[in-house]
């Protein structure tokens, strides 16, 4: 679940900058923002190529005696995009005893009045992606986000299953959607 809200915390920062779909400039955007975050103990660096970021690196920064700050890797994003700029996957990687890990990948997928993005967790006996368990579905009108929907599947054999659905007003989300008449809330933990 961790997962899940990372990749809506990332889809709901791009929505806060204006973009309805995630372009390389929306990266270049995202990447401009975060690197002029004030005390936030990160560090960016990007990779560039063509005015495009193909690999962002974040670090922990850690104040040693002294005042002397020290950078440690944290985690990496490789991004991939189609010859119209549009985001198409993302490998994320994270720093552990020494070395690069690669954790999972989201895959994007854009349609005329929507884009799906799907998660992917990373198989290191097999040294493969899995199949997605859980995806993201945000519905365009008038080029803006108006709803997203989140699925899961417990085995990947199943159809995905909505878990939540919410609505996307002014650029605020909602609790709740009414489409149709059909109420749809997230489920309250007990």
């Amino acid at each position: 679940m961790k997962k899940i809200l990372f990749l809506c915390m990332t889809c709901l920062a791009t929505m806060s900058i204006q973009s309805q779909v995630l372009t390389s400039e929306t990266i270049v955007k995202l990447y401009e923002t975060v690197t002029t975050a004030v005390d936030s103990g990160l560090m960016y660096n990007a990779d560039w190529h063509d005015g495009t970021i193909d690999t962002l690196w974040v670090y922990q920064t850690t104040t040693c005696g002294k005042g002397v700050s020290v950078l440690n890797p944290y985690y990496k994003y490789g991004y991939s995009y189609d010859g119209n700029g549009l985001l198409t996957s993302r490998i994320t990687y994270r720093w552990h005893e020494g070395q690069w890990l690669t954790t999972c990948r989201y895959d994007y997928r854009y349609k005329p009045q929507c884009y799906t993005v799907e998660y992917c967790r990373y198989n290191h006996r097999t040294n493969t992606f899995r199949e997605a368990a859980d995806k993201m579905t945000f519905w365009l009108q008038d080029d803006q986000v108006s709803s997203v929907g989140l699925y899961h599947r417990n085995q990947l054999s199943e159809p995905y299953e909505l878990v939540s659905q919410t609505m996307v007003v002014d650029g605020y989300i909602n609790d709740s959607l009414d489409l149709a008449g059909l109420s749809v809330r997230p489920e309250k933990k007990k």
